[in-house]
């Protein structure tokens, strides 16, 4: 009975820790606001399509965003952002920032 007690406690005290980290919001930056920062890798999104939709941009780095966000960061410094009515690009890199 303690057994099962014990594990309950940590899983309720393991819940809020990643509540509060998939609750961060993505900021976009510039290289120099993220000098400080822990890099934690690059995320990219890729769309293309046979027919045109209006704003691949938007979708694409909103993808991206979220890959970013599933990291963990807190900033995205974006590499490339390409967009047409058939195709579109980002690429970023994703930081964590301790004091945003």
């Amino acid at each position: 009975m303690s057994r099962l007690i014990c594990c309950l406690a940590l899983l309720l005290v393991g819940c809020p820790a990643a509540g509060v980290r998939g609750s961060t919001t993505v900021k976009t930056a510039k290289a120099a606001d993220v000098a400080s920062c822990d890099m934690l890798g690059i995320v990219e999104e890729r769309s293309e399509t046979a027919y045109e939709i209006d704003d691949h941009r938007e979708s694409v780095i909103k993808s991206a965003t979220a890959k970013a966000k599933a990291l963990g960061a807190t900033h995205v410094v974006w590499i490339q952002v390409e967009a047409d009515k058939i195709y579109g690009l980002a690429k970023g890199e994703a930081y964590r920032c301790d004091a945003n």
